[in-house]
């Protein structure tokens, strides 16, 4: 059952509604070219004080809501209870409901899913390693990417063109080549990215292994 809530804030009155339990939620979205920090304020409005900021890979839970505002709690102590309430050492707030996606479930390391598409014979053509971090997810105009193919494209395009590179990204041949790049969402649309790696890319900053082989499929595995 939903339970509202009312209380005034400097006069204000002010309806939220509590969840029937709260729900882990991950922090993504944020550009990297902006202010790339999601403010966690004291009511659900940007009007009210910003008592704290996100970013991009922290994760919280949401207990409520008002219209595109979400209550969360967070931080390092923090977390559920078998009743679905936040349990230990909690700080609380309001944040912006567009940067909060449900919080997946990591697979276990180097989870790939099995069957990627390639052919028993294919040999392998090129591996590399790369953390798919906030920058990977932002295009060089700013702009938000929302597929595997354009953010492991954009990886390398950091990597090779703009010298923008992670401590744990490698090297590789293959891709540094424009034209590749330009192919690698044809690549992986060719070849089976399992849903958890794919959640794991679109919505964390993960860190991966790539197998390109012969016959133009790809394999990304979850390290």
């Amino acid at each position: 059952m939903r339970r509202l809530f009312w209380f005034a804030i400097f006069g204000i009155g002010l309806i939220w509604e509590m969840a029937a339990a709260c729900r882990p939620y991950t922090v993504t979205g944020l550009n990297p070219y902006g202010d790339n920090y999601l403010a966690v304020r004291s009511g659900p409005g940007s009007r009210y004080y910003m008592q704290d900021t996100l970013h991009n890979g922290d994760r919280v839970l949401v207990c409520g809501y008002a219209g595109a505002w979400r209550r969360i709690f967070y931080g390092q102590g923090c977390s559920l209870n078998g009743a679905g309430e936040p349990s230990g050492y909690c700080r609380n707030g309001w944040a912006y409901g567009r940067y909060l996606v449900p919080a997946y479930s990591p697979p276990a390391p180097g989870y790939s899913g099995g069957n990627y598409g390639s052919s028993a014979g294919a040999g392998v053509q090129e591996v590399y390693y790369a953390r798919l971090s906030g920058w990977d997810h932002y295009n060089s105009r700013g702009v938000r990417l929302d597929s595997v193919a354009a953010i492991l494209r954009q990886d390398r395009a950091n990597f090779h063109k703009y010298y923008r590179r992670d401590p744990e990204d490698t090297g590789d041949s293959y891709f540094a080549n424009k034209y590749n790049r330009s192919i690698l969402e044809r690549i992986v649309r060719r070849s089976y990215i399992p849903p958890q790696v794919r959640n794991a890319i679109l919505y964390g900053t993960p860190y991966v292994k790539v197998t390109l082989y012969t016959d133009g499929h790809i394999r990304v595995d979850l390290l």
